[in-house]
């Protein structure tokens, strides 16, 4: 939690880059914000079994996928299905750094990691990829220097503070100590 933050106003949310639900879920996650949550962005691994150099998506058919489609298209959000899906420590420690130690810098990182992978289909796993996202968002690469090596940024966000096995269909957030599974369409701005 923040410091001073109010608990009961405090909305945890686990991510992970590659993760389809949350580059959709960073509309209503926004939509939260503006009305007056805090929302806290942890990183989460949920694939740490893809070893570096990554593995191949395969199709993306059926109903899931038409409702994110829909999703992304409603947000404003390009959607473009990667051909891989890499591995994504080393992006996800690089915003963790940020969102800990440069914080004025950290939404617009993790918009544009989100948006590399989704909508430009560029390779999180490639540092110069996160070196150029973490230059335009103003971040201090020197102080960064792969300081977000693979387990200096991840290893201390303990299990206790990752959301629970099975629930990796969904973004998943906690409010004031419950977890609760959170879908995109539960939180469409003005009813839509």
């Amino acid at each position: 939690m923040r410091a001073g933050s109010d608990d009961s106003r405090t909305l945890l949310h686990w991510y992970d880059f590659i993760c389809p639900f949350c580059y959709v879920g960073q509309h209503r996650n926004a939509i939260l914000a503006q009305h007056g949550l805090d929302v806290v962005e942890l990183p989460f691994q949920a694939h740490p079994d893809i070893l570096a150099g990554g593995i191949p998506a395969g199709p993306r058919q059926g109903p899931m996928y038409a409702i994110l489609e829909r999703e992304a298209k409603q947000a404003g959000l390009p959607l473009r299905w990667p051909m891989r899906l890499p591995n994504s420590r080393l992006a996800l420690a690089a915003a963790e750094w940020t969102r800990r130690h440069q914080s004025t810098g950290f939404p617009q990182l993790h918009r544009e990691l989100f948006e590399a992978h989704f909508a430009l289909g560029e390779d999180l796993e490639d540092l110069a990829v996160i070196d150029r996202h973490a230059h335009g968002s103003d971040i201090d690469l020197t102080a960064m220097a792969y300081k977000t090596g693979h387990a200096m940024v991840l290893g201390p966000v303990s299990s206790r503070s990752q959301p629970a096995q099975g629930s990796h269909r969904f973004p998943v957030a906690g409010v004031a100590g419950a977890t609760r599974r959170l879908t995109t369409r539960a939180y469409h701005h003005g009813g839509e």
